[in-house]
């Protein structure tokens, strides 16, 4: 629809209804890929019950045989806002005077730029929601997207309840390196398994300036025979290899294996599942398209359906801000996200500002809220490099 903005300022009901798009327009939320709690205003328990049921011999006296556990897990929306300004003076330099009303003090948002302003920060917010629910991180104090809350992947690494495994099928141990503006990495044979784009992972590399290299990923600039350059910076730096280096990825060449094991080590019960996922992100998703192509299958009968990956009837559901190298299996049912929908805590307001401080400026601000947790560790499984 069209939106023309005054000097009214949009709040309300009808506000809502823009961060319900900005909130539940991501990937992650708008495929269902996560179970959404909303119109939380302070905190949500979640309550767990594992229980299950021994049997014994039959006998006329009461003898418990099962436990039943009851826990819970907390979802506490933070708080958050995005605001920006926008000038009359860069408009009128623009293109969009054209488009605004003649009289030098009518200085009404063309219907166009209003829509494409609104439009434009809901999908920013959106994206940037979707890399809070996955990879948010307080711990990173200086990232003004992750810092909020801990996403759903780094709740899960800190987990030992959460069963994790190391990407180790087909890394490859490089014996050399050669610094510069790209580093070049050399193997004693022939390089078979990586391609031209791959994301790759450095471990375990050794030399003052290592940890330029140790626990990043890289991107597959080019291979050729037994080298291979990645996307690192290490002009001037000194980096060596060790018995232990190693380079760890998921790609064509071994992502079949990888989502073989994921399957396998989940349970019966939660495999089964209808709202059983595997999610993954846009590289992996790709590299499990690549492989099923090289291996001459055809999407729409073995590996893809009405537009979604499947693998063994089940959806792999691709994530664009998902960690690179990462595999993460769980129930739909067993992932939330917690938010405030109908409160004062969400609001988008845009408002031209000239007869409220004689500023020629319009502000846009976004008001919301976001959490998430998991319920059972136990229905989690990772795979990671």
């Amino acid at each position: 629809m069209a939106l023309s903005y005054s000097t009214n300022s949009y709040i309300g009901e009808f506000a809502k209804e823009w961060v319900a798009d900005i909130l539940l327009s991501g990937d992650t939320i708008d495929q269902g890929n996560i179970s959404v709690h909303p119109n939380i205003k302070k905190a949500e328990k979640i309550q767990t019950i594992s229980t299950d049921a021994i049997f014994q011999s039959r006998a006329d006296s009461f003898n418990a045989s099962g436990t039943t556990t009851v826990s819970e897990r907390s979802l506490s929306p933070v708080n958050l806002m995005s605001q920006d300004v926008v000038g009359i003076n860069a408009l009128l330099a623009a293109y969009q005077s054209a488009q605004m009303l003649p009289g030098a003090n009518n200085n009404d948002l063309p219907t166009e730029m209003g829509q494409f302003l609104i439009n434009r920060k809901a999908e920013v917010i959106k994206n940037q929601i979707d890399e809070l629910i996955w990879r948010g991180d307080v711990s990173l104090t200086g990232n003004l997207i992750r810092k909020w809350h801990d996403g759903l992947v780094t709740l899960a690494e800190a987990d030992s309840a959460v069963t994790k495994y190391d990407a180790g099928t087909g890394a490859l141990t490089p014996t050399s390196v050669s610094v510069g503006a790209t580093t070049t990495l050399g193997f004693a044979a022939a390089v078979t398994t990586l391609y031209v784009g791959d994301k790759v992972k450095c471990k375990v590399f050794t030399g003052a300036d290592a940890a330029t290299l140790n626990d990043l990923t890289f991107n597959v600039l080019d291979v050729s025979g037994s080298s291979v350059v990645i996307d690192a910076v290490t002009t001037g730096l000194t980096i060596t290899t060790g018995a232990n280096t190693r380079l760890r990825f998921i790609n064509q060449s071994n992502v079949l294996t990888y989502l073989g094991n994921i399957m396998r080590v989940s349970s019966e019960a939660v495999v089964t599942s209808d709202d059983f996922r595997i999610y993954v992100p846009v590289h992996v998703a790709n590299a499990y398209i690549d492989a099923n192509i090289a291996a001459g299958l055809s999407g729409s009968t073995s590996w893809e359906r009405n537009g979604q990956l499947i693998y063994k009837d089940k959806v792999i559901a691709k994530q664009k801000f998902f960690p690179e190298n990462t595999i993460f299996a769980s129930r739909v049912g067993n992932l939330y996200f917690g938010t405030d929908l109908v409160s004062d805590q969400n609001e988008v307001t845009a408002k031209y500002m000239k007869e409220t401080t004689l500023d020629d400026v319009y502000r846009y601000s976004a008001k919301f809220s976001s959490s998430v947790n998991y319920g059972f560790a136990s229905q989690i499984k990772m795979v990671r490099a």
